[in-house]
């Protein structure tokens, strides 16, 4: 700042207020009075000061004051001035030394603040002053000597470090400061070159900006390098050089610099303070209501994308200037001072307001303006939420577009208009009221209102009367049962206008309306809202806010709930790390890759309807989740944040399993169904094979014997060999009706029969067969599964005898407490199980062993024979039942 004379005051368009305050010092001889503008201009002096500096007055405006200052005294005045700028509200205090004729200096005391003009803006500042004692003869010689020694001790005290090079930046002189910055003593650097202490990174970057300025060909005031502190360690500071190599008294290279740590570690939070700001701001431009903030002084902070798109106006025009500037709001029939004052007082205000877009149509909103708090509880400004009812105005106000309707408004109104005195005494009736309440008007007059209000409403009524006679309320109008002619309590919205002040009115003025209809739909509204609400509050969605990195920055106590964990075990780790044993549902594991959250943050495209079964750390139980990944990206498609929402459907999943498991059931009952009546089938074919058909047979075989006594020749030799056919048929119809019903089975036993079955089989086929039951317990089984095991060993061996071309077969029976084990090995030719079909056999064990909950594994391959393995569960021995 130049502290200059400029135009002659008298030129200057002031502001009244700066007129009257030179007019107070026009004649003043105790205080010295200056006038300065914001460029260092010195626009009026006093006459006082004018005589101590004997300077002729015609000329004084092509002089500058700093021509009476020494270079110390216009640099204390230039801070002074500096920082009065910097705290407006302040008035800052100073002393200079002024030097006037004859080298006389004489000291003065001076306080200086800020002249505003009428918009509230700076426009001057004004420095009032007076002489401490006498003036005193300027010693040259000594004011010499106290300069240098001020300046040593400046350069001593000094924050920033000082060194002098020559041309090559050898050092040869330090500042001690140097000792507090880098911790070398100043004879640790003298002889040294300045690159010397530069970090190995940045070396290169000094080199040249010293090169640069020895040149006069610097681009930058200043570089931002690391030096090397005597500890080793590197410390950010700001550097600058000063080519005064041509200097006579200087001749040398000049460098400041000055630790620029704490400023790094500021700059460091700040950043991260942006990003949490623009975490916040996102929410905040993602609602659908209007939400403006301000200062306490009224000046906007922030600007929502709702209201910035309604309005045309955007968050760079309205951010820092003052509310009323930036759009003209109605607060009807309050005023914006009015507003604020209720919010100073109350901590709320609720109401209608309406402004003008700048298309000229007129936006209403539902809003309230509120106190905000910063988290120590101090009053931080206020906040502005809004919802557009411009639609319900627009319909509201269509009715009123003639004038025939504003005339007879009056006498049809659906408003009941009364008009009071200060203790609520009726001193008149509108003809509407008749309508709504029944009453002839004549019959309310000189009668108090408050005896048609039900009892119960009567503290509300009463509180809203006295506040509104107080103009001190915050309501535009209240909700009271009003007693109608007939006896009956009428629902109304009511409202109370104090217009006792209104010249030409002088009444308080009650308007009520039958709301009837519209408070059973609001009760109505309310409920549903109520059942919404603990809808809302009973579903149980998580939420998981996760950054760019994938790393969790906010979690609801839903999800932690759903996880089984809390917020330490989950805040600021990445998402698929912070729980563990996670699969899908087919079972397999959940890997990190594959997670929602990791395909979101490769992809930036939503992610929806992931199963995930996780394991929970406070139960150790199974938790099934619904995982949906969304994107939350910048204006410019930049990814910022990743939203993941949870939903438990552990009992979906739980309800799905067990329908599942019923259809099991029911098909294993309709197999079991199927089995019984093949079982009972095949019983009956037996039996009539055994009891009937042999029986036939047995006696067609009698009358043959009988005929062979009679017959001789060639007869009797077809009798012998009709006789011998016919044994061999019932042989083969007994085995057979064995076969169907294992009559041996009840009776031996399940070992017994089948070993009876495979000496049959050795005696017919060249196959060897071993059976192995020494583990084996038979009495814990019951019959059916006795017979499911005959059935299932009958048919793998039809599988053997008829495809497998073995030689040996090998059969094992174990069984313990849990379970009983049949195993059939054989050595034949084999098949490959992954191409080969299964067939009627190998689906008909499958189906033996499913339905008593059994599992069948098969083990094969291309000439290695056939293992097949049968597992049943033995699931309640003494009761003999499966």
């Amino acid at each position: 700042m130049l502290l200059n004379i400029g135009t002659s005051f008298e030129q200057m368009q002031t502001s009244l207020q700066i007129q009257n305050l030179t007019d107070q010092f026009e004649k003043s001889r105790i205080f010295f009075y200056l006038l300065i503008d914001l460029h260092g201009n010195c626009r009026y002096i006093n006459p006082f000061l004018k005589e101590k500096l004997n300077v002729d007055t015609i000329h004084f405006e092509s002089i500058s004051i700093t021509e009476f200052l020494s270079t110390n005294e216009a640099e204390k005045l230039r801070k002074a001035c500096e920082e009065v700028l910097q705290h407006k509200n302040q008035i800052i205090e100073t002393e200079i030394q002024i030097v006037a004729k004859e080298n006389v200096s004489f000291q003065t005391k001076w306080e200086i603040s800020v002249c505003n003009n009428a918009e509230g803006n700076a426009e001057f500042l004004q420095a009032i002053g007076f002489a401490t004692p006498e003036a005193k003869p300027i010693d040259k010689v000594r004011q010499l000597q106290d300069g240098e020694l001020l300046y040593k001790n400046l350069i001593a005290e000094s924050l920033d470090g000082i060194v002098l090079s020559d041309i090559n930046g050898v050092i040869d002189f330090a500042s001690p400061s140097i000792v507090k910055i880098l911790g070398y003593e100043i004879s640790d650097v003298l002889g040294r070159t300045l690159f010397d202490f530069a970090h190995p990174d940045d070396v290169e970057v000094a080199a040249q900006t010293f090169e640069e300025e020895v040149k006069g060909t610097h681009k930058s005031k200043f570089i931002n390098i690391r030096l090397i502190k005597k500890n080793g360690e590197p410390v950010w500071c700001i550097v600058r050089g000063h080519n005064m190599l041509s200097n006579p008294h200087i001749g040398k290279m000049v460098i400041y610099f000055s630790d620029e740590t704490l400023r790094k570690q500021a700059e460091a939070a700040l950043i991260e303070s942006e990003k949490r700001f623009k975490t916040q701001a996102t929410v905040l431009n993602n609602v659908t209501d209007v939400i403006v903030t301000t200062d306490l002084n009224r000046n906007v902070t922030s600007w929502n994308n709702v209201i910035e798109k309604l309005t045309g106006i955007s968050s760079v025009e309205a951010i820092g200037k003052r509310y009323k500037d930036v759009i003209d709001t109605d607060y009807a029939p309050y005023t914006l001072d009015q507003v604020a004052n209720i919010v100073i007082n109350e901590g709320i205000w609720r109401g209608e307001i309406s402004f003008n877009l700048q298309n000229g149509e007129k936006k209403y909103f539902l809003h309230s303006v509120s106190m905000l708090y910063s988290d120590t509880g101090e009053s931080i400004g206020m906040l502005g939420v809004g919802k557009d009812i411009t639609e319900r105005k627009k319909a509201a106000t269509t009715l009123q577009e003639s004038e025939l309707f504003y005339r007879r408004l009056s006498y049809y109104s659906i408003d009941g208009v009364v008009i009071a005195d200060q203790s609520g005494k009726i001193t008149y009736c509108g003809a509407s009221v008749e309508r709504i309440s029944g009453y002839n008007p004549t019959e309310m007059l000189g009668r108090n209102f408050f005896e048609f209000v039900h009892p119960d409403d009567i503290p509300l009524a009463t509180d809203a009367f006295l506040k509104e006679l107080r103009n001190e309320s915050v309501l535009n109008y209240i909700f009271l049962r009003l007693k109608h002619s007939n006896g009956e309590w009428t629902w109304c919205t009511v409202r109370g206008h104090n217009l006792l002040e209104t010249s030409g009115v002088k009444t308080f003025v009650i308007y009520f309306t039958n709301d009837t209809k519209r408070k059973h739909a609001e009760d109505q509204l309310r409920k549903s809202e109520e059942n919404f609400r603990n809808l809302i509050v009973n579903l149980k969605q998580g939420v998981i806010l996760s950054d760019n990195n994938g790393i969790t920055t906010i979690c609801n106590q839903a999800a932690q709930e759903m996880l089984g964990l809390n917020e330490k075990d989950i805040l600021g780790k990445k998402s698929f790390e912070f729980h563990h044993d996670i699969i899908m549902e087919d079972g397999q594991s959940f890997s990190g890759s594959i997670h929602p959250v990791s395909e979101m943050l490769n992809s930036k495209i939503s992610i929806r309807d992931i199963v995930m079964g996780i394991r929970r750390k406070d139960t150790g139980g199974r938790a099934w989740l619904l995982v949906n990944a969304d994107p939350i990206l910048s204006a410019d498609g930049i990814l910022e944040s990743v939203v993941c929402s949870l939903t438990d459907i552990t009992d979906q999943k739980r309800l799905a399993e067990e329908l599942f498991e019923q259809e099991i059931n029911k098909q294993k009952l309709l197999v079991k169904a199927t089995i019984d009546g093949q079982e009972k089938e095949r019983e009956e074919i037996g039996k009539e094979l055994h009891d009937n058909i042999n029986q036939y047979l047995t006696t067609a075989r009698l009358y043959l014997e009988v005929a062979k006594e009679k017959a001789d020749g060639e007869v009797k030799e077809m009798i012998n060999l009709s006789h011998k056919t016919l044994s061999d048929i019932v042989k083969e119809i007994r085995k057979l009706s064995q076969s169907l019903v294992p009559l041996t089975l009840g009776d031996i036993g399940l070992v017994e029969s089948i070993q009876g079955l495979c000496d049959s089989i050795i005696q017919a086929h060249t196959i060897e067969i071993e059976l192995h039951s020494r583990h084996f317990e038979e009495t814990v089984l019951t019959d059916n599964l006795k017979l499911m095991l005959f059935r299932i060993f009958q048919e793998q061996l039809n599988n053997i005898l008829r495809h497998s071309e073995a030689s040996h077969m090998h059969i094992t029976f174990e069984s313990d407490a849990e379970y009983v084990l049949l195993m059939i090995n054989d050595d034949g030719k084999g098949f490959d199980t992954t191409t080969h079909k299964k067939g009627r056999g190998l689906s008909n064990i499958s189906s033996r062993a499913n339905l008593m909950n059994g599992k069948m594994d098969i083990k094969s391959s291309p000439g290695n024979g056939c293992t097949l393995s049968i597992s049943i569960p033995i699931l309640d021995v003494e009761k003999g039942t499966i």
